[in-house]
């Protein structure tokens, strides 16, 4: 059984002829209470300060639980996030790569082309030249010759009226 201090100071003892000083031991045994009164409050106070740190202690285990699913999430929101990017990066340069092959098969089938053509200009100008050297070939044997009137001067002044005058 627990002692209180109204235990202390109900306390009676019995009397005898030799015994201790009645007035001491009220005094000590006041003492006594006094002391087991402030221990008990002492102890109210602790008990009610030690149920405080364990409420302050389950908010910041709650707010720490809270904070890491808050981290996880925004984690794992970070990752979504940065595959998206990735995927569409990876969209991206994938489309840019086809726009670029493209481009270089169009390129491609354009030189041929030009060289097609190439080929036939060069084709052409080679038949010019063989056709302009026979004609210079020709030519280089032959004098130039005066050029034809129209009409000699004897025909023309049978068929001229105004001649005769």
């Amino acid at each position: 059984m627990r002692l209180t201090p109204a235990d202390v100071m109900e306390q009676t003892f019995r009397t005898t002829f030799r015994g201790f000083d009645p007035v001491e031991v009220d005094a000590f045994l006041q003492r006594i209470a006094d002391e087991l009164e402030h221990l008990r409050e002492e102890r109210d106070r602790l008990a009610l300060e030690l149920e405080e740190e364990k409420k302050a202690r389950r908010t910041l285990e709650e707010a720490l639980a809270a904070a890491r699913t808050l981290q996880e999430g925004i984690l794992t929101k970070a990752r979504q996030e940065a595959e998206l990017v990735e995927a569409q990066a990876r969209q991206r340069a994938d489309r840019i790569l086809a726009e670029a092959n493209e481009e270089l098969l169009r390129v491609r089938r354009e030189i041929e082309t030009l060289r097609q053509r190439w080929t036939l200009w060069l084709a052409e100008a080679e038949g010019l030249a063989h056709t302009l050297l026979a004609w210079v070939q020709e030519r280089k044997d032959r004098p130039p010759q005066a050029p034809e009137l129209i009409a000699n001067d004897e025909e023309g002044a049978e068929d001229d009226p105004g001649a005769d005058a």
